[in-house]
């Protein structure tokens, strides 16, 4: 069977192509010297802080055997996971799953705090449901285990009915517990600035396969993938505005350039609950390729 998916090529830039999904996979496959979403030589940005390229359980997360954002198949799963993730090293990967709970928990804060708690529980049962399992082998390695029982824990007392101002506090610290995790992976406890960015890239990209998923014939369609969207897209921000210092001794007009292009980007999201028609989704995407583009200015 072929179907037509977008394809993340080169740096900045994707494209619509026809393939059968055991072509795409084989070329996101460990060993593999095709790179769906790599350019045609080696990527700084995407290899930063690697361990031998393209990753296994990103490539599981892609087939969405084990879980893992975008393990689900469909619209935002298998082919958005696929184009995500496509070119990023074990490491990254696994901090990027991190990030992406994050950007789920961020979605729940935003809703909680604006009494929408009924709309902010998908969001925190997300993290456990469909992340921890595809990355539960490298936090049991770490000695995070724990983070397992917590996200758990978190999505109970949603559930359960626990006061608002609780599941607040509880989020907050399994929000500490994910980045005291990530920081067992050096790259990006030092905060090295082709590291992060790739990680903050892969948030974006997913975003955008979110954000496509939300959108049909002109209007959103399903909120909640709106929300992820928007969560993956504020967290991937607040990862390059952390290094911003770093960035801007590079090349401070890149920098200043690459603020922009997120402010512009998150017009696509103004608010956590959607009010105005949609944009295009291909705008979106053009914006994430504007920022992937000017992120590997730093790589």
């Amino acid at each position: 069977m072929e179907r037509k998916v977008k394809l993340w090529v080169g740096v900045g830039a994707y494209v619509l192509a026809s393939a059968s999904p055991a072509v795409l996979l084989s070329a996101c496959a460990p060993g593999s010297t095709a790179q769906v979403g790599a350019s045609a030589g080696p990527s700084r940005l995407a290899g930063a802080g690697g361990e031998g390229g393209e990753s296994a359980v990103c490539t599981r997360i892609a087939e969405g055997g084990e879980g893992g954002e975008g393990g689900e198949g469909g619209e935002g799963g298998e082919r958005g996971a696929l184009e995500a993730f496509a070119g990023v090293s074990e490491n990254q990967c696994i901090v990027a799953q991190l990030m992406l709970m994050k950007g789920h928990l961020r979605a729940a804060g935003e809703l909680l705090e604006t009494d929408r708690a009924t709309a902010a529980s998908p969001h925190l049962h997300h993290p456990g449901e469909e992340i921890y399992a595809s990355i539960g082998y490298a936090l049991e390695k770490w000695g995070e285990a724990s983070l397992g029982e917590e996200l758990e824990a978190l999505s109970e007392a949603m559930a359960a009915g626990a006061a608002p101002g609780r599941v607040r506090v509880r989020l907050r610290d399994v929000d500490a517990h994910i980045d005291a995790a990530a920081d067992n992976v050096e790259a990006w406890r030092v905060r090295e600035p082709g590291f992060v960015l790739a990680v903050a890239v892969v948030l974006l990209k997913q975003a955008a396969n979110e954000y496509d998923a939300a959108v049909e014939d002109g209007e959103f369609v399903n909120v909640e993938e709106y929300q992820d969207g928007r969560g993956f897209v504020l967290t991937s921000r607040a990862l390059v505005q952390d290094i911003s210092g770093r960035l801007a001794g590079r090349d401070a007009d890149a920098y200043v350039r690459l603020a922009g292009a997120y402010d512009e980007l998150l017009a696509a999201w103004p608010e956590v609950v959607p009010h105005e028609s949609p944009l295009e989704p291909s705008r979106v995407f053009a914006g994430v390729s504007r920022i992937e583009l000017l992120a590997s200015r730093f790589g």
